[in-house]
């Protein structure tokens, strides 16, 4: 399906590198890739995050000459787990992938990604029997985009 601006970066940055993970990998989705009954890991699985974008995205001209757009979008990335540590390990995890990639990539691309919120969602479960841990991590992502047509 397709997605505003940002999800496919951030699933990239996420899985860019296994070994920042401090437990097992997760399995990293697009939110609306699964259906929300079928959401969060069976038992012996690894975690699962869900990535999506939020339907707003503010649009403001950036230069005198009206050739760019600063756009800034929120995205959510959903930590699931069957444990309540794990959960919180995850979405520290989430931030501190973010944060270094932020830190390491400033000046290397037109995308700002930053970790702007924390949730902890552990009383959202799925209408089965599973008592899934749940805890977000909301992010602002800014982009430079050209308004000029091709």
């Amino acid at each position: 399906m397709s997605q505003l601006p940002g999800v496919e970066q951030l699933i990239e940055v996420l899985e860019r590198d296994e070994t920042l993970w401090t437990l097992e990998t997760p399995t990293i989705r697009q939110w609306w890739d699964v259906p929300q009954s079928q959401r969060g890991p069976g038992a012996d699985q690894p975690a699962e995050l869900y990535v999506l974008s939020a339907v707003d995205t503010d649009i403001t001209p950036y230069s005198a000459d009206n050739d760019l757009n600063n756009e800034t979008s929120t995205l959510e990335v959903w930590v699931y787990t069957l444990f309540e540590d794990e959960t919180m390990q995850y979405q520290r995890d989430v931030i501190q992938i973010l944060t270094e990639f932020l830190d390491s990539n400033q000046s290397d691309n037109f995308y700002r990604l930053e970790p702007t919120n924390a949730r902890d969602l552990r009383n959202e479960k799925n209408a089965r029997n599973s008592d899934y841990h749940v805890a977000t991590v909301e992010l602002s992502l800014r982009t430079l985009t050209d308004t000029r047509l091709a």
